[in-house]
């Protein structure tokens, strides 16, 4: 059983070259320069070196990224001992030259049959006519039974329209390369991982109604020789993570604010908010029983706080940041006691001069 997926980059990026010092002799100028003066002549011989040299320059470019950087176009994953055919639509003639990676192979027919799948088969195949390339599948042999792929999706709020973050998790997969994700009915929206290895899907939904239908997701990944594939569905009500709600100090008093792009109004989208303390005293980190509105304890140094849905359960947010409490009232407080003992001090030196 084979099926096969054509989304992403061109041909370009997963040929390899079997002349690859030769290749790498070709510099830019180089390959400008034998580029003119062969265009310049019309001869048969000259006609047959262009021919040559554009190939070159073809396989060049051909070669510029690995296979294993993104998914090829052109891609048949195969299953352990099952069969797998390829075919060059190219070919205008009965025979044409296969090569598997920098290898030829013995069969020239236009149609390619293996049986008995198995790794040694994995890789990329190309057929020829001479020297003229026509055509290239990349193979792969799914390992999705052995070892899935786990994915684990949250999104910030209920909005109608928001970004699902999603991870893949597999850290008992060894060197995969590439992946990507999408929605299942989506064939052609493939989603590519950020930098940091999320990916994000864009999703409209109405916040006010009730949901139906759970989202479905499929991943996919690959390395130099396997395929893994695994699919995930979910409610959005459960995956919720809201962002970091707002939090900031003034005059002693605690306020709190939603994320920014929590949905309103609180009543019906309520937060529940987790503060913790820092304690002056001890040095001690603990949960305070504090919300909007209270006034900071005399002996809390540092804040931080999270928020959940209570209503759905959801997860809980990251944490904001520590952030200093209490020490401009510390500081006015010693400058309040100074104050008092300056007015003190004055009080007796009045009171001694009565005396006198």
């Amino acid at each position: 059983m084979t099926f096969e997926t054509q989304s992403g980059p061109a041909l370009s990026q997963y040929f390899f070259s079997q002349d690859h010092e030769l290749l790498e002799s070709l510099d830019k100028r180089t390959r400008e320069h034998e580029f003119s003066k062969l265009a310049a002549s019309n001869t048969p011989q000259h006609t047959r070196e262009m021919r040559h040299t554009l190939n070159i320059i073809s396989l060049l470019c051909l070669c510029t990224m690995k296979v294993s950087d993104t998914f090829p176009d052109k891609l048949i994953v195969g299953k352990s001992g099952g069969s797998v055919t390829l075919r060059c639509p190219p070919a205008t003639e009965p025979t044409v030259t296969w090569k598997h990676d920098n290898t030829e192979l013995p069969q020239n027919e236009t149609t390619l049959t293996f049986t008995d799948f198995d790794t040694d088969l994995t890789g990329n195949f190309t057929c020829w006519k001479k020297d003229e390339f026509l055509d290239y599948t990349y193979i792969l042999l799914d390992m999705s039974h052995e070892q899935s792929l786990q994915i684990t999706c949250t999104a910030e709020t209920l909005n109608c329209s928001y970004n699902i973050s999603c991870r893949m998790n597999n850290v008992n997969i060894p060197n995969l390369k590439v992946f990507r994700l999408r929605y299942e009915w989506d064939d052609n929206g493939w989603v590519l991982p950020s930098e940091d290895g999320t990916f994000h899907l864009t999703h409209f939904t109405n916040p006010y109604a009730e949901e139906h239908k759970r989202l479905k997701v499929v991943g996919e990944a690959m390395s130099l020789n396997y395929y893994y594939t695994s699919r995930y569905d979910f409610y959005l009500r459960d995956i919720i993570k809201p962002g970091c709600p707002t939090l900031s100090v003034a005059k002693g008093v605690i306020d709190l604010s939603p994320p920014g792009i929590w949905p309103s109004p609180p009543s019906y989208y309520p937060l529940e908010n987790e503060i913790q303390c820092e304690w002056r005293s001890n040095g001690e980190r603990s949960t305070c029983r504090l919300d909007s509105g209270a006034a900071v304890p005399e002996d809390v140094s540092m804040l931080r706080v999270r928020c959940r849905d209570p209503l759905l359960l959801s997860q809980w947010s990251e944490w904001t940041p520590w952030q200093n409490v209490g020490r401009r009232r510390q500081k006015k407080n010693r400058e309040k006691g100074q104050r008092v003992g300056k007015k003190g001090h004055h009080n007796r030196k009045q009171t001694q001069r009565v005396g006198k």
